[in-house]
């Protein structure tokens, strides 16, 4: 503590730097989330002045953050974009290789960076000419039965292609020790009370990199408990989520060894569109249930399959989860808000805590359509449990997350917009 010393005429000496420490904080973070410029004079821990705008803390809390937003042009990164867009505060990339996404869902004003999360040389050139702060990750592989097949490809492009980004990643943020932390609780490198201290008395320029990963819920297997939540063990029982538990571990070191903090999202069911109808679920081949359902109305196939009634569920089909994507991009919006103001990693669940029926999102789909979408029942598929939803609770209480879209028929009807109009996709 400083002795005698007087900034502004005051006698710092008996000065409480912890509060201090917090109190600066706190108004570097309320600078970056709500755009309030603030110019601040303090003093650091030896008592001379600096000048602490908040991108001179350590933890660099920009007022505009670069974003990278990889697979950006794919299904959930597109609405992301859009969400993002809507705040008007940040600026915005796409990085895709366009195998499963779409240009037409890139909005205008959006710059693409066409290339390969595998390709390193790509990377350190796209990370060199935007500089990002945070980096979403949607550019994973996802079908199951794929997974199982093929599983090389699946680590090749899941685990060594985010092996690539986050080496990369690396080289162009901020490699944050421990010992240059000031404050209390040294000894635990995961303990919030550290984290307002990132004060440099080096003067680096040296940018904090928040990471955003687009896990699922598919890492739990086969549930032990339902709904799942965040701490329940993770035992997948596919390379699918093998894959995406082995990135989620690799995280965990990455933050203790190069200080890339990070927020893993795990949920299962994406589905509906924009409120727009101007981008939606455009797989090829489609695999997932509410756009299927959608194609017998749209004239695209005859009939629903319908595979297993006799589960032990309320109607005999399987329960699963159903998230509307603009949630989930929303979630992943107030994921990074969390990251800048706490200066953490977690990992949150994402669900609607009940879930429906297969049976019942038919019945959805009717009702939305008008068409009667004759379904009919087949075999069980092997592997598929009765009941899958995930608890959000975590996310609510931390994040603040909360669901718009309530409603299964709500839904469904933006879906059916986006089809609609786009009968044949993009």
């Amino acid at each position: 503590m400083p002795m005698g010393v007087k900034q502004n005429g005051l006698d710092v000496k008996g000065i409480d730097w912890v509060r201090v420490a917090h109190e600066l904080y706190d108004t570097a973070t309320r600078t970056a989330l709500h755009g309030h410029p603030q110019h601040v004079h303090e003093f650091d821990f030896e008592g001379q002045e600096l000048n602490l705008d908040p991108i001179k803390l350590h933890c660099k809390i920009p007022q505009k953050m670069k974003i990278l937003i990889c697979g950006g042009a794919g299904y959930i990164g597109s609405h992301l974009v859009r969400e993002l867009k809507k705040l008007n505060q940040h600026e915005i990339v796409v990085l895709d290789n366009l195998s499963k996404g779409h240009t037409a869902a890139i909005p205008e004003g959006v710059e693409l960076e066409k290339g390969d999360i595998r390709d390193k040389a790509f990377l350190e050139a796209t990370f060199a000419k935007h500089k990002p702060t945070a980096v979403f990750h949607f550019s994973a592989s996802i079908e199951v039965a794929e997974s199982c097949s093929d599983p090389l490809a699946y680590y090749e492009n899941n685990v060594a292609g985010t092996i690539t980004l986050l080496q990369v990643m690396k080289t162009h943020g901020a490699k944050v020790r421990n010992d240059k932390y000031h404050g209390e609780n040294m000894q635990d490198p995961n303990s919030r009370n550290m984290h307002p201290f990132l004060l440099t008395r080096s003067g680096n320029e040296k940018i904090q990199q928040y990471f955003i990963f687009s896990s699922t819920a598919a890492l739990f297997g086969m549930a032990e408990r339902v709904p799942i939540h965040p701490d329940d063990r993770t035992i997948p029982v596919n390379p699918y989520g093998e894959t995406k538990l082995a990135v989620e571990h690799m995280l965990k070191w990455c933050d203790q060894a190069y200080g890339i903090k990070y927020v893993c999202l795990r949920y299962f069911n994406a589905c509906g569109a924009d409120a727009s109808g101007e981008i939606g679920e455009d797989h090829s081949p489609e695999s997932h249930l509410i756009p299927l359902v959608l194609q017998v109305p749209l004239g695209r196939r005859e009939k629903i399959f319908i595979f297993g009634d006799d589960y032990d569920t309320h109607d005999g089909s399987c329960v699963r989860d159903y998230v509307h994507v603009t949630d989930l991009a929303t979630a992943h919006i107030k994921s990074l808000e969390y990251m800048v103001k706490e200066n953490t990693s977690n990992c949150f669940n994402l669900g609607s805590g009940k879930g429906y029926s297969v049976k019942e999102i038919i019945e959805a789909a009717r009702r939305v359509t008008g068409h009667p979408i004759p379904a009919e029942i087949k075999p069980r598929r092997a592997g598929d449990p009765a009941t899958l939803v995930a608890s959000s609770e975590k996310a609510e209480t931390v994040l603040g997350w909360k669901r718009q879209y309530q409603s299964i028929d709500d839904i469904v009807r933006t879906a059916w917009n986006f089809h609609q109009k786009h009968p044949h996709g993009f």
